[in-house]
């Protein structure tokens, strides 16, 4: 026989007198408890969807690693130099691969300011929110 002893506490409305409910359920009262199986069930749940999450947090650590990357940073400098010095090249611009540097500086020179911006902007952000 399994015992499961049940504390209630209930405060009378208005005054400050507790009353304490104690009631002991047995095997043979119905239990609107989980049964084991039940538990078991809930837990596998529970794992397959803390799994879940720690594969996205996975995936989104390593997209943030991705745009910090300097590797990315160097690809799309070296995309923006091609392209641009092609479309210099084809509409005429006199010296298209030395004039093709400076939108790649401006795109380079962007990438090592915006996160410092981008930190204000989030401090302004949070703050505004911790005020509402």
């Amino acid at each position: 026989m399994r015992l499961a002893p049940h504390l209630h506490l209930y405060r009378h409305r208005g005054t400050s007198t507790f009353f304490f409910n104690i009631r002991i359920i047995t095997a043979e009262e119905p239990n609107h408890e989980m049964d084991s199986s039940d538990f078991v069930e809930r837990l596998e749940q529970t794992e397959a969807e803390l799994r879940l999450i720690r594969q996205r947090n996975q995936r989104v650590e390593a997209d943030k690693a991705w745009e910090r990357s300097t590797t990315r940073r160097i690809a799309l400098a070296f995309a923006t130099y091609v392209v641009t010095a092609v479309v210099f090249y084809s509409i005429g611009v006199s010296a298209p691969l030395q004039n093709a540097l400076i939108p790649t500086t401006g795109y380079l020179l962007s990438t090592l300011s915006l996160p410092r911006v981008r930190a204000w902007w989030q401090r302004q952000y949070q703050d505004k929110q911790s005020a509402s």
